[in-house]
């Protein structure tokens, strides 16, 4: 499959190479997303040595280290001390310009912890002095990561000025390495495996359907096995992390609600959620114009949130035996999951097409009924600016295959009513399509924007605002 993405880190590599003297750039981000296949597109024309680290002790790492060593060098290269081998490295370095990649960094802390990240603190604020040595550490674990470069009191502390957070690939990106698929299932299919270049490989097929019975509903389906992988490192089996996620993925999103549903106290559990923020696998949801202020959370990772409100919280129907049949119970549930998900394509769409300084979602009192309080939701609100405009964004997300009308337009304009929002644009996001009687409205009114599948795949340029 053809490299596919990754222009802007490349180019930036490129420049930070083209510096004179030592430089250091780290690249982090969570697993399977592509973090090594872009370092070793990066060095595939210069010189370089490339270690690729595992989980083992502190003799093997240094006798792994002086192979590849040895292998580079052409010569046998050995030591049992840290020092000793980086000032090996250091003159290697010192012959011509090099790119030393650490790959898999924490998996070397872990088996040698302080006295490798001094060694390593040394190699590049003494040893390499006098080359135009380009350092790359790149990790996975991001709490491990964070300790050690995000600590003042760890040796690498400011040792990596430059960094790369390398993100998932967006949905145009993702559609290319589906080409099979219709643009709907490659939306399905980004709402689902969420833009990680591994997973979408690994599912790829001639539909939707097919990937997700052949990834998840087998005996020792591929991506079921890597998911609990995945877990098993960066959250402890059975550990209150856990729980928390599962709690979210069973409708509890407010930290009271997680706290009962749990049985944790609510301040240990409001550490362990921010604790799950800082990993990436929750998100708190940005309340604007008015919604109240009480974070509330979400599943923010594709694929995690997948396996726990679609494959965990409704593992009794599955027959392992039986795919097809799993995944006809499963139906309705997938495509309710993927309509919540849609919502990230759609705040994908606005970041992209728009210059957006704020975004998140609205809700609040509409209005009451017999039962009391109606409680209204806006699917994104954002603020945007152009040419020293700001305008308040307004968006409805509708996947479903009938064609949004203008009662949707009409609801969404009923509930902005209720916000603090003044220059509008009412955004209308739909799979199915519109009906002639909106898009004859969208065109009369300058405030109504309409994004269809076109627009979502960048077949179609954007309307202004």
């Amino acid at each position: 499959m053809d490299f596919i993405g990754r222009q802007a880190e490349l180019e930036y590599l490129e420049t930070l190479r083209s510096k004179k003297g030592v430089v250091a750039c780290l690249i982090y981000g969570r697993r399977r997303v592509g973090k090594t296949e872009l370092i070793s597109r990066f060095c595939q024309d210069k010189r370089s040595i490339q270690f690729q680290f595992s989980i083992t002790d502190r003799v093997s790492q240094l006798n792994y280290i002086g192979g590849a060593m040895s292998v580079f060098a052409g010569r046998p290269i050995a030591s049992d001390s840290f020092y000793s081998l980086f000032a090996s490295l250091a003159e290697l370095c010192m012959e011509e310009p090099t790119v030393v990649v650490f790959d898999e960094f924490p998996y070397l802390l872990e088996g040698s912890g302080t006295e490798v990240a001094t060694e390593v603190q040394r190699f590049i604020d003494m040893m390499l002095k006098g080359t135009d040595t380009m350092v790359i550490i790149c990790g996975s674990q991001t709490s491990v990561m964070r300790e050690h470069f995000g600590n003042p009191q760890r040796p690498l502390f400011g040792r990596f000025p430059y960094r790369i957070r390398l993100e998932p690939l967006s949905l145009t990106e993702t559609a290319l390495m589906h080409p099979s698929m219709s643009a709907i299932d490659a939306i399905r299919m980004h709402l689902t495996f969420g833009g990680i270049p591994y997973y979408h490989i690994l599912a790829d097929s001639r539909e939707y359907r097919e990937s997700i019975t052949s990834s998840f509903l087998r005996k020792m389906a591929p991506l079921g096995v890597d998911m609990e992988g995945i877990l098993a490192l960066e959250i402890p089996a059975g550990d209150k992390h856990r729980r928390i996620l599962a709690a979210i993925a069973g409708g509890a999103v407010s930290l009271k609600d997680i706290a009962d549903r749990t049985g944790m106290e609510r301040s240990g559990c409001s550490d362990r959620i921010s604790e799950l923020v800082e990993t990436g696998f929750l998100e708190a949801v940005h309340p604007m114009y008015g919604a109240p202020k009480r974070p509330i959370y979400r599943i923010s990772d594709a694929l995690t949130a997948f396996y726990y409100e679609v494959l965990e919280k409704h593992k009794a129907q599955i027959d392992w035996l039986r795919p097809d049949v799993s995944y006809e119970r499963l139906e309705q549930i997938i495509h309710t999951f993927l309509g919540r998900r849609f919502e990230d394509a759609c705040a994908a769409y606005l970041r992209a097409s728009y210059p957006c300084t704020e975004l998140g979602k609205w809700w609040g009192p509409v209005g009451k009924d017999d039962n009391g309080t109606t409680i209204g939701e806006i699917d994104i609100a954002a603020k945007a600016e152009a040419s020293g405009v700001t305008f308040d964004l307004m968006c409805e997300c509708k996947m479903r295959r009938k064609r949004t009308g203008p009662e949707e337009l009409d609801l969404l304009i009923s509930y902005a009513s209720n916000t603090h929002a003044t220059n509008i644009r009412y955004i209308l996001f739909s799979t199915g399509g519109f009906t002639d009687d909106l898009r004859e409205m969208s065109e009369l009114r300058k405030d109504v924007i309409l994004v269809g599948i076109d627009e979502l795949m960048g077949l179609t340029p954007p309307e202004p605002l």
